[in-house]
């Protein structure tokens, strides 16, 4: 009987949809051996073991893949997911004010190599040359199969060419964060900030860059065809926040109305 795979899957790099489309879910599943995700209780990923030099005999035996995304994207994408969730906001020692502050913020910094080597979300323990090393090492080593979220249809063909998972014909986008701004507020300038902010990131992502380009990008055929409608997330949104809380400039009028809010979701839930 052939092993399930091992999927890593990154914050805001749409490890949702492929968690759900490998499992047949509406929503993603419980982080555990086979899914390497953040934990929910302890904002700590629980991919660490994978990248450990100690572990490299177990995990060769692996079929283990994972998508990387553009540092910058991946960050814009971050910020606007987070900024007003307390549960992740509390974690700062310095509260970011905006996304320029969200970049120069030294517990944003380079939290990709910080994740798969097992990091809270804004670890006060920063992310150190060695990280990178230990990722990298791995990545070549075992091998682990590295697919890139701008490249989404080509990395799904490539996961099912080397992992062999077998995908569904049409796969529904999962999470799309709602009021992300369009990604033209990446300007130059910022782009060269976030560049400067984390550069272990996006020495990581040109690595597995060239890999792919070299493996995959011309090898393979778009096959899977998507459903990206970002309304199908309002549903599973409102189970946890109010819709209204993406017009609102002002969030005291939620708090002090938090116990209507909460109903109102109940009741459209349900209706």
């Amino acid at each position: 009987m052939k092993k399930s795979p091992i999927f890593i899957h990154i914050p805001k790099t749409g490890g949702t949809t492929i968690n759900c489309a490998m499992h047949g879910t509406d929503w993603q599943t419980q982080p555990d051996y086979h899914y390497r995700h953040i934990i929910y209780q302890t904002k700590r990923s629980n991919s660490a073991d994978i990248f450990q030099v100690e572990n490299r005999a177990e995990y060769s035996t692996q079929d283990i893949f994972m998508l990387l995304r553009d540092p910058a994207d991946r960050l814009l994408s971050e910020y606007y997911f987070i900024r007003d969730r307390k549960e992740f906001m509390k974690l700062f020692r310095n509260k970011p004010q905006n996304f320029t502050d969200y970049i120069k913020n030294k517990q944003t910094q380079n939290y990709i190599t910080g994740f798969l080597v097992g990091k809270q979300m804004f670890d006060l323990q920063y992310t150190k040359q060695a990280d990178l090393d230990a990722v990298i090492a791995a990545v070549d080593e075992l091998p682990i199969t590295v697919g890139l979220f701008e490249f989404f249809e080509e990395s799904m063909s490539y996961f099912e060419k080397k992992v062999g998972i077998k995908w569904p014909k049409k796969i529904e986008a999962k999470r799309i964060t709602l009021n992300k701004p369009k990604e033209s507020i990446l300007t130059p300038e910022l782009r060269k900030l976030i560049r400067e902010h984390n550069t272990l990131d996006y020495t990581l992502y040109e690595h597995c860059l060239s890999i792919f380009k070299k493996n995959a990008a011309d090898k393979l055929n778009k096959k899977v065809s998507f459903e990206k409608d970002k309304y199908n997330y309002v549903v599973k949104y409102n189970q946890r926040f109010p819709l209204i809380e993406l017009y609102l400039k002002n969030k005291s009028f939620l708090k002090t109305q938090s116990q209507f809010f909460q109903n109102l979701s109940i009741y459209m839930q349900q209706s």
